[in-house]
């Protein structure tokens, strides 16, 4: 999640172990997480003034013999001494949240300068940074490719509701994804459609991707672009604008307006069927798998 600039991330999607081993982990120093009652966290015992809580609420039954010993000679140091609820849990956090920063700091840093690689700027979990990892330092040069999941004409994909209403407005000539002659290029970007003899650009906007103001509050961030709805429907109308002013009609569609409009058209089934061929989804499947990947005549 991003916001006004700031990632956050968690880090134990990277680091999957408890913080207390952090230092003996990454040979950090300035100090242990040390221990808190969290069982004794409680409403009632914001304002708590007393002997230290029992070993129990600090879920000493959880503990390993080796922690479970460590802490029983820690907590019998403890006699005597006055256990202040708002103190200790200030303590607390702040221990915890130097711990944690020493120990991202240095996993981040053995990264950096073993493989060129920054976890927490590049990646989201510790596998995805395994993976970026073996593509920067070990993924040879025409070996494999690593597809992107979406394809590499990810940008040009289109969706059924975008086909379904090229399809509907019964243009012989249209150049779109669903005729033989595909999409055409306009001012160096493709189009959703064009049809030639009347000069006319048709544009469909996913509501979601171009920040519509009748979905959207123009403030709202996208959750998956980082940016907020308010830019990607700005972008939309300049790259409208750019049309109009090389001499194109364009006409646009909202799917949202789609969606109330498509309930009087009918559709082939091919339409459904339209989605982009990924050649990897050809090696699985039922009776169509393919079970030899190769076979040669003889």
């Amino acid at each position: 999640m991003t916001l006004e600039g700031i990632m956050f991330k968690d880090s134990v999607c990277f680091i999957p172990m408890a913080l207390r081993k952090f230092p003996a982990t990454f040979g950090t120093s300035g100090g242990d997480k040390g221990h808190f009652p969290h069982f004794f966290n409680t409403l009632e015992n914001a304002q708590y003034e007393g002997p230290y809580p029992n070993p129990e609420y600090y879920g000493v039954e959880d503990m390993g013999d080796n922690e479970k010993e460590k802490f029983m000679e820690w907590w019998r140091e403890q006699e005597g001494k006055t256990f202040i609820m708002r103190k200790e849990i200030e303590k607390c956090c702040i221990q915890d949240v130097m711990v944690m920063a020493r120990g991202c700091l240095k996993f981040r840093k053995l990264y950096v300068d073993k493989f060129n690689v920054d976890p927490f700027a590049e990646c989201v979990t510790i596998a995805s940074t395994c993976l970026t990892v073996f593509k920067k330092n070990f993924l040879e040069s025409e070996v494999m490719g690593v597809v992107p999941p979406l394809g590499y004409r990810q940008r040009y994909i289109q969706s059924v509701q975008a086909l379904e209403w090229l399809y509907s407005l019964g243009l012989p000539e249209l150049r779109w994804a669903g005729g033989t002659l595909g999409e055409i290029t306009l001012q160096g970007s493709k189009v959703d459609g064009y049809d030639r003899q009347t000069n006319t650009v048709y544009q469909f906007h996913g509501c979601f991707y171009h920040g519509c103001e009748v979905c959207f509050k123009r403030g709202q961030v996208h959750a998956h672009l980082g940016v907020t709805m308010g830019d990607l429907y700005d972008k939309m109308r300049e790259r409208t604008l750019e049309l109009r002013n090389a001499g194109h009609h364009v006409v646009e569609m909202w799917s949202h307006v789609w969606d109330v409009e498509r309930e009087h058209h009918v559709f082939p089934e091919w339409i459904k069927n339209l989605d982009p061929i990924l050649s990897r989804e050809a090696l699985m499947g039922g009776r169509t798998n393919a079970v030899g990947l190769y076979a040669r005549y003889r």
